[in-house]
């Protein structure tokens, strides 16, 4: 047998036309029409479809990729290790795990066909990050292998990763400069006038949006609710600690006016000199991957170390490796009693963590785990390989008792590290009314802070020849909709069935809809609450991103375009007893999983 691999179409298509062999062949990445055609045209052709591998396959890889985390955790257990998106598990941050399972799913066809000697295997637009592996696999185990690629495609893929990362430290630089600069501008009179120096702190590390604060400069944390008052009424010295999401000079405009609170920016106790201590640091200390990383039998090495090499050479690891600074910065201003932030597993966060244990070991560290969990929230999963050695909180409170029980079962945590919380991002259950059944075909589509195109596109695919159900697209703050309009397959503005949310507020766009949309959206379960069911959009990946896990009621799921109208029309025709009826246990299911707030709870913060 032969192994054909494609990263050129010219010379795909000249192989094609000449070739009279049998192969069967996998597609990779977005599929080119003339390609498409031309391979359905083609005898002897037989397609492998990536999405064949059922849950049972994809779960216990994905154990086993968890524990290969672990394991390399142990290996490289420093702050160079923490700070990658790959010691995370990070699905967006890093591609390790996305070119891991194409490389093994290759290697499994590879196997399966290479009894039939007089069969080949195509595969058309790899990952070019599997390439070295599949080639070593291919050469240890006698199998030919035959590349129809492009010196010179090679040699400008060479120059581009080189112009990225010229470009990406270039705009590491200027932008964290640029916010140092704004930081001391707009909040040092302030801070000088605030601080004691005796004092310790309490330090809330949030997030602020442009939402954060109203027209009268009333502050609301979308992360942490209430927390910040009841703090302060606990007698607390409360110092928001904040990352700015958006236009950093009007969001730094909006903190300077507010004096409810004592509000000062992460990037406020950085120096100049400190970005480029940071460049330095972080090129001299790179992970280097010299020895063989086995998987399941397999040598992945090379797949690890161009990952990793990827990472180092992006501005999102300096960004993350600057935390260890803001912190060091921060220790040396003032003393921190408490340090509590939102829990997610991210980078940023085991800087943090690492920096407070080091320079500032009596500070109790706590985490909020703020979100709606899903088994694709493998980056809060603990191998039991680093689960000793990875940098936590304290402490870890959770929404409710069931994220409890997620962490601690799913996600390996010691029992005695994780408490029940309350919802802070949710208004309290027992005060949220449900909303009373309408039928205006009015559907809310909530789009998440990756690759929000790929739901837009979905619905529009799905919903282009029918005018009759009005779509509105509530945004995430990160990503507004001018950041991904040219990656849309439509001209949005051009459909009278289209159109964004300008309510500030999640409830009331919750409100005005009939059906919420969502892929892996929390607001799902705020849905849910209200009374409004919820259709989730499935795109077959390789862990469930549906943060609604169990929820049996009053949803339904959506894997392919075409269903969307269908799945629509199957609840307006819900009659209203059984509408009402899945209401109710949607209700039910949303109070098991968020605890209302009580002091009680609150002082699980304390």
């Amino acid at each position: 047998m032969k192994v054909i691999i494609s990263l050129s179409r010219k010379k795909l298509k000249h192989y094609l036309e000449k070739s009279s062999e049998k192969h069967h062949y996998i597609y990779f990445g977005k599929k080119e029409k003339d390609i498409v055609e031309l391979l359905n045209k083609t005898q002897n052709l037989r397609e492998i479809k990536i999405d064949k591998y059922g849950q049972k396959f994809k779960d216990g890889f994905v154990e086993s990729y968890i524990d290969l985390i672990g394991r390399l955790g142990r290996k490289y257990n420093s702050i160079y290790w923490w700070v990658t998106n790959t010691s995370a598990k990070n699905q967006f941050g890093s591609k390790f795990l996305e070119n891991l399972f194409l490389f093994y799913i290759i290697v499994n066809e590879i196997k399966k066909i290479q009894t039939k000697q007089k069969e080949n295997i195509m595969v058309i637009e790899p990952p070019r990050a599997v390439l070295k592996s599949l080639k070593k696999y291919c050469f240890k185990n006698s199998v030919e292998v035959k590349i129809l690629s492009s010196n010179y495609h090679n040699f400008l893929e060479i120059l581009k990763n080189a112009s990225k990362y010229i470009k990406d430290t270039g705009f590491f630089i200027y932008s964290t400069w640029k916010k140092i600069y704004l930081s001391n501008k707009y909040l040092k009179k302030k801070f000088n006038e605030k601080v004691q120096q005796n004092d310790k702190y309490y330090v809330l590390k949030t997030w602020f949006y442009s939402r954060s604060i109203n027209e009268d400069y009333k502050y609301h944390d979308s992360f942490f609710g209430v927390l910040p008052e009841y703090l302060v009424k606990k007698g607390k010295k409360l110092l928001i600690l904040t990352g700015i999401i958006g236009d950093y000079k009007s969001n730094i405009e909006k903190i300077a006016k507010n004096n409810e609170y004592f509000f000062i920016t992460q990037e406020f106790f950085a120096k100049y000199t400190d970005v480029v201590r940071c460049l330095i640091d972080v090129y001299f200390n790179k992970i280097k991957i010299i020895e063989k990383v086995d998987f399941e039998g397999l040598d992945v090495s090379d797949i690890l170390r161009l990952e990793v090499g990827r990472e180092f050479t992006g501005y999102q690891l300096l960004e993350e490796y600057m935390y260890s600074y803001y912190m060091r910065r921060l220790l040396d201003n003032i003393s921190i009693d408490t340090f509590t932030t939102t829990y997610e597993n991210h980078p940023w966060e085991k800087v943090y963590f690492l920096t407070i244990k080091k320079y500032s070991p009596q500070t109790k560290i706590i985490g909020y785990q703020h979100a709606a969990l899903s088994k694709a929230f493998i980056d809060m999963v603990l191998s039991k390989y680093e689960k000793e050695i990875i940098p936590l909180p304290d402490k870890i409170v959770t929404t409710g008792k069931i994220t409890k029980d997620f962490l601690e079962t799913y996600g390996n945590y010691e029992k005695d590290k994780i408490k029940e919380g309350c919802a802070l991002r949710i208004e309290t259950i027992s005060e949220t009314k449900m909303e009373p059944r309408k039928l205006n075909c009015k559907i809310l589509l909530i789009l998440g802070g990756v690759a929000p195109y790929d739901m837009v596109n979905f619905i529009y695919r799905g919903i282009k020849d029918n005018e009759q159900y009005k779509i509105i697209i509530r945004t995430h703050p990160a990503l507004p909709l001018e950041r991904f309009t040219h990656k849309l397959e439509f001209d949005i503005f051009a459909m009278n069935n289209f159109s964004i949310s300008s309510n500030i507020s999640v409830k009331k766009d919750i409100q005005e809809a009939d059906i919420l949309v969502y892929h892996a959206s929390t607001i799902s379960l705020e849905a849910l609450m209200m009374g409004i069911p919820v259709i989730h959009i499935d795109f077959n990946d390789i862990l469930s991103f549906d943060p609604l896990i169990g929820c049996d009621s009053f949803k339904w799921i959506v894997t392919k375009d075409g269903d969307f109208i269908k799945t629509l029309e199957n609840i307006y025709q819900l009659s209203d007893d059984e509408y009402y009826d899945q209401q109710l246990k949607a209700r039910k299911y949303a109070e098991n999983y968020v605890y209302n707030i009580t002091n009680e709870r609150l002082d699980e913060f304390l």
